[in-house]
């Protein structure tokens, strides 16, 4: 049974019309943390902000709200574009959240578009029209004065699907698990990309949705896979999941991350990979260069803390062998012909 909260932990890759459906008919009367529109409205951008000050949640653009046969009516694929955009123009401070396209059928444009608000990446607060709306049954309201002295007072909160901000630059900060008295940091970090010229005949044009597609699977066969796939085998964890979107995506921005999963609820993925392709300023406006940038993380420490282990390695440190063939299948992976090939078309 598909619940919100576990269409929140889904992958992205994962979510599948019939797992709305099911979605739907669980909950067929929107509530605190799901909205249903069957297009876009003049202020559905509202309850993107209400649901980041509030508890986060799930808006389905292509579903009615309204107690139908069939309330999966879908929208065209486009509207993905006009989403991303809406929001980035319309909240202050820019934020975009995580925008899943779901085909309909097989056969024609139509998608059903899943936004999963999540509260520990929105900035706090998160303001409409320079007001702070806050989730109300039912409505959106404006957030009284001791909701915004909470949602001011309120940081940056660690992502529960990789222990870190995602996107953040520079190292991310300790992290505490409960078997462990003090914080932790990560062990490891490579930080590394490319900086690409874009061509006069493409200057105008958003990211493309094949060619971030062709980049995953591309990343997929990369030696960054292999790396990854090594440090599993080190940690005795063989779950790797292969590179899908995650976080913001949209026509200027696309996150691919790929996990080594362990399967403990507070260190789920000690070893990750994300991958940013970034094209400058909004959409309609004319670019001269792409960004690619990979960040590769572990966090052997934290794992083994977390595990119940009475006294993880605090003087952990990486051999120069290791380092130098994780800079070696990062340097790989950027000159890698499928990645190239993949990266100079979007």
């Amino acid at each position: 049974m598909t619940t919100p909260s576990s269409l929140f932990g889904t992958p992205a890759a994962e979510i599948s019309i019939e797992r709305i459906r099911e979605l739907v008919d669980t909950t067929p009367i929107e509530s605190l943390t799901v909205e249903y529109k069957v297009q876009l409205s003049k202020d559905w951008v509202e309850s993107v902000a209400a649901m980041a000050n509030s508890y986060g949640g799930l808006i389905l653009i292509g579903v009615s709200d309204a107690l139908l046969p069939d309330r999966l009516v879908g929208v065209p694929g486009k509207v993905a574009i006009q989403v991303a955009d809406a929001c980035h123009d319309s909240l202050e401070p820019p934020w975009v959240p995580e925008i899943i396209s779901v085909p309909l059928s097989e056969a024609g444009d139509s998608v059903v578009l899943v936004l999963r608000v999540e509260t520990n990446r929105a900035p706090r607060p998160l303001l409409f029209r320079h007001r702070v709306p806050v989730r109300l049954p039912g409505r959106n309201a404006p957030a009284d004065r001791l909701r915004l002295a909470q949602l001011f007072a309120e940081g940056p909160v660690a992502s529960k699907l990789t222990g870190s901000v995602i996107g953040q630059r520079g190292l991310p900060g300790l992290q505490k698990v409960e078997a462990w008295p003090e914080p932790l940091p990560i062990d490891f970090m490579l930080h590394s990309g490319l900086l690409l010229p874009v061509a006069e005949d493409r200057s105008w044009s958003p990211l493309s949705e094949r060619g971030i597609d062709s980049l995953a699977q591309a990343l997929d066969g990369s030696p960054l896979a292999g790396l990854l796939k090594g440090w599993g085998e080190q940690l005795a964890i063989p779950r790797y999941s292969a590179f899908t979107r995650h976080g913001f995506n949209r026509a200027r921005v696309s996150r691919l991350v790929s996990q080594v999963a362990s399967g403990h609820p507070e260190v789920p993925y000690p070893v990750e990979a994300i991958a940013d392709t970034t094209l400058p300023d909004r959409y309609g406006s004319p670019t001269s260069s792409l960004t690619f940038a990979i960040d590769f993380l572990v966090r052997f420490r934290l794992l083994y803390a977390a595990a119940g282990h009475s006294s993880p390695s605090t003087s952990w440190r990486l051999s120069v062998r290791e380092l130098y063939v994780a800079i070696d299948f990062m340097l790989a992976t950027l000159v890698d012909d499928a990645v190239v090939r993949a990266l100079a078309p979007t």
